[in-house]
């Protein structure tokens, strides 16, 4: 009985609609590898208080490799000039210039900022820096943006151990105390075509400590990130599944809201972590079809799925006692595959289950007393 109520409860579509899974789906870590400057350029758009100036929103840029930032004020979003899961970033035009320049435009997948990492935690810093010299008057913004922009951009990274205007040009840019005491570098005269051996033996070199120190700490981050990883793999056509919407819609309190809708169908597995899925349930939705990561999935169970527990095979009397070796055999009834075990004799079987000794689980741990921390003493535990 107490199992069939488990298999009942799991089935419930309301309650698989609200509940998250515990512990949270969690795929295996897939770094973004690049070798060379330009190679991934990922963008994205932040929303700022409006300015004097009329600036509203920022396109912050920033090179995989070099991780050169550049953090530029827009006035609107709608200039397709920007580049994310949106429609300002899907524009025509934006399309036509990637294939005049030969430029793979990818999105990443809804609602999972984790797949431009680059780009959110660039912002995230852009974000920090501005809080501390705007946080009086935040409309400001605006002016310091290049500043900011110019502080990243000098500074050692720590995944490269160069600053990314020397992964970018090959050389330091000039801060204000180079202007008071220029560097032995800049005293040197040198000619054009010694300057341009030189520079490309520092770009080869620091393009060479790079890929190393990338490759290191993709290595340990993964290492990390996969100590909790959880994966599911679902089959193409067959498996059903729920995903987490997490939009947010008007009228509607996100507390009380049931995010996993569905079910999906998968439909097919375009990575390790990205899936296409088509929406099978009843529900009217503005989207039949998505692309969607693998940790916004979770499996669905349906009510219409056999039962384990009624799976049961029964063999008849008459063809066990056809046997020699079953004669007078009881029917025995067992779950699972299609076996049938006799009973010569039922009083001898119950003789000696009665002398066997209870089984005993070695491995169970034994169970500690749980009772409340003391500063719970003034608390009533009973509600």
């Amino acid at each position: 009985m107490s199992s069939q109520i488990d298999e009942w409860c799991k089935k419930c579509r309301v309650c698989q609609q609200r509940r998250n899974p515990v512990p949270a789906n969690r795929a295996p870590l897939q770094p973004i590898t690049t070798r060379r400057p330009g190679e991934l350029v990922t963008m994205d758009i932040v929303e700022y208080p409006l300015s004097p100036w009329g600036y509203r929103y920022c396109l912050v840029m920033i090179d995989h490799f070099t991780k050169w930032l550049e953090v530029l004020p827009l006035r609107n979003q709608k200039a397709e000039t920007v580049a994310k899961k949106g429609k300002n970033l899907s524009a025509k035009i934006i399309e036509e210039v990637c294939k005049f320049l030969e430029v793979w435009n990818t999105r990443t997948t809804p609602f999972h900022p984790q797949s431009d990492g680059a780009s959110e935690r660039s912002i995230r810093t852009v974000n920090n820096m501005l809080a501390k010299v705007v946080a009086d008057y935040q409309r400001n913004w605006d002016l310091y943006v290049s500043s900011s922009c110019f502080a990243y951009n000098t500074a050692v990274h720590s995944s490269t151990g160069f600053t990314p205007s020397y992964l970018e040009f090959g050389r330091e840019l000039r801060l204000p105390n180079d202007l008071v005491e220029p560097g032995e570098n800049e005293r040197r005269v040198v000619s054009h075509t010694d300057y341009a051996q030189q520079l490309k033996n520092r770009l080869s070199k620091a393009f060479q400590i790079a890929n190393d120190i990338l490759h290191s700490a993709h290595k340990t981050q993964k290492h990390f990130y996969d100590r909790w990883a959880r994966a599911n793999v679902y089959k193409a056509g067959g498996d059903l599944v729920l995903w987490l919407d997490r939009k947010t819609r008007r009228g509607r309190c996100m507390k009380l809201n049931r995010p996993w809708t569905g079910p999906w169908r998968i439909i097919k597995r375009l990575g390790e972590v990205v899936y296409r899925i088509k929406y099978e349930g009843s529900e009217k939705v503005s989207v039949k079809r998505r692309v969607v990561h693998h940790n916004q999935l979770k499996r669905f169970h349906d009510v219409r799925e056999p039962d384990m527990a009624d799976n049961k095979t029964v063999v008849p009397e008459k063809e066990l006692s056809d046997s020699p070796e079953t004669d007078d055999a009881a029917v025995v009834v067992i779950e699972g595959p299609d076996v049938a075990a006799p009973i010569e004799d039922a009083e001898q079987d119950n003789d000696n289950l009665a002398e066997q000794p209870e089984p005993t689980n070695d491995n169970e741990r034994p169970q500690r007393e749980r009772r409340p921390p003391e500063w719970f003493v003034n608390y009533d535990m009973n509600f």
